[in-house]
This record gives structure tokens, C-alpha cells and sequence, in this order.
């Protein structure tokens, strides 16, 4: 399945980013990060408090923005 999606992406001119090394260490996904706060709103999303938090610079670098300015 992530060969499909990296076709479709390298087709759209993008690039697939697979967070889950990164969200879930060792395949172990934390339910809270720093100071408590909750990373998931269900199952499968990001709640915002943790998307807007510092908590995903890595993401900026993945998708090649890692000098962008907000």
C-alpha cells in the first residue's frame, strides 16, 4: 500500500511522509505528549492543540520547509 501511495504522490509531484517512526517510537504511540497534552482526537487524528504545538518541527524538514518562517 505505501509503494501505491508513493507512486501516486511522485506522480502529483509530492512526496509521501509516513509519520509513524515518529508519532510512535519503538511501535509504541504515546497517548499524551509534554505537559499532558492529548495527541489524538480519535483513533486516527491529530488533535490541534498538538498539531499547533512544537511538537511536529520534524514534519517542516520531511516536507522540505525546514527554513520556512511562520
Amino acid at each position: 500500500m505505501l509503494r501505491l501511495l508513493d507512486e501516486i504522490a511522485g506522480r502529483a509531484g509530492a512526496s509521501l511522509v509516513v509519520p509513524d517512526a515518529y508519532l510512535c517510537p519503538g511501535g509504541i504511540c504515546p497517548l499524551t505528549a509534554a505537559e499532558n497534552i492529548p495527541i489524538y482526537r480519535d483513533a486516527l487524528h491529530l488533535r490541534a492543540q498538538y498539531v499547533q504545538s512544537d511538537a511536529l518541527d520534524w514534519l517542516d524538514a520531511a516536507i522540505g520547509l525546514e527554513d520556512a518562517t511562520p
